[in-house]
């Protein structure tokens, strides 16, 4: 689950309901559950004496409260709002994160990567399958961040963050390997350069939801600047592009990687060359998808993507929503992968 970080609590944000009655339903030495960044809406977790600290915490608590009784592996990613919605503080922010919840869920090292260092972290789930965690913010971020050694970092570069990737998925290459992180590397959502026609009439929206005030060629320069130039934390902009390729490069030389990420407030699936992609953005929030022959499925819906590894190595992809008449939600998409 991605873009977990603005929910309801009271209810619970019907999402992180399902999510908590499947992984209490679940075989907790066989499960593991990720959230995939932006966990805390909108800049993420402020020093305690800040005004916005409490409403934060509330946030992040929604999400840890439901893991409280599940003993499976817990992993927490940052995404871009963690790193003070990538300001200059953000390596500050991302750590303050990291320390409060694994304090806060006290079931050791379930924020990863550590330090705001960018990873990859390997993670043996067993000796078919291994989880690569990225933390794709540090690559795209502009300011101050933990690099080398003197940091505890295992990387100081871009250069040396792919080698040591090189490295990690060579040493796998039988095996499954699952990526998750949290920016995408396509989409066919709005980080991708795609808009409703909504966007290009009454661009004010974006603003203030209720601000239907038609400028129709002016609404057109947002959209078209987003998906032709986009900034820093849209695919056209050109160090995501840089990213992109660097990523998609190293992964496509192989034919075991499954690559999840949240960014995107939408549930979609797309095999690109290689590679697998799989997005679950939409923990707490859901956005526009265009649908073209580029993707498999797409879904603008509030829920999470699960994926399903079988003794005989086979792997099976499901995405879930909440439905109101049935606790066990709805399955929307149901695919073999491998």
């Amino acid at each position: 689950m991605g873009d977990a970080g603005l929910p309801k609590t009271n209810p619970l944000e019907p999402s992180l309901a399902l999510l908590q009655a499947k992984l209490q339903g679940s075989n907790a030495e066989n499960t593991s559950v990720v959230f995939l960044g932006d966990n805390i809406y909108d800049a993420g977790l402020h020093p305690e004496e800040h005004p916005h600290r409490k409403v934060e915490e509330k946030r992040i608590n929604a999400q840890l409260d439901i893991l409280k009784k599940f003993n499976g592996r817990i992993i927490f990613l940052p995404g871009n709002h963690d790193w003070q919605r990538w300001g200059k503080q953000g390596n500050e922010f991302v750590q303050r994160q990291e320390k409060y919840v694994e304090s806060y869920l006290n079931k050791g090292n379930t924020f990863l990567p550590d330090g705001g260092c960018p990873g990859p972290v390997e993670i043996e789930l067993n000796e078919h399958l291994v989880w690569l965690i990225l933390d794709t913010q540090w690559w795209l971020h502009g300011y101050g961040k933990p690099r080398g050694a003197k940091d505890g970092c295992t990387v100081a570069t871009k250069e040396e963050y792919l080698k040591q990737l090189e490295d990690v998925l060579a040493k796998n290459q039988q095996k499954q390997i699952i990526v998750s992180a949290h920016h995408p590397l396509y989409s066919n959502g709005t980080h991708g350069g795609y808009f409703p026609l909504k966007d290009h009439i009454f661009p004010l929206t974006h603003l203030k939801p209720y601000l239907y005030i038609p400028l129709p060629v002016i609404g057109s320069l947002f959209p078209l600047y987003r998906k032709h130039i986009g900034h820093i934390q849209d695919i056209p902009h050109p160090e995501y592009q840089e990213m992109v390729k660097a990523l998609s490069d190293r992964f496509n030389q192989y034919e075991n990687v499954v690559y999840t990420a949240g960014h995107d407030h939408t549930l979609q699936y797309q095999k690109e060359k290689n590679i697998h992609h799989i997005i679950s953005g939409s923990g707490t929030k859901e956005d526009y998808f265009k649908r073209d022959d580029t993707i498999i499925f797409g879904q603008s819906a509030r829920g999470f993507a699960q994926l399903n590894y079988y003794e005989d190595g086979s792997l099976w992809l499901q995405f879930l929503v909440p439905a109101s008449d049935n606790k066990e939600g709805k399955i929307t998409y149901s695919g073999k992968l491998k």
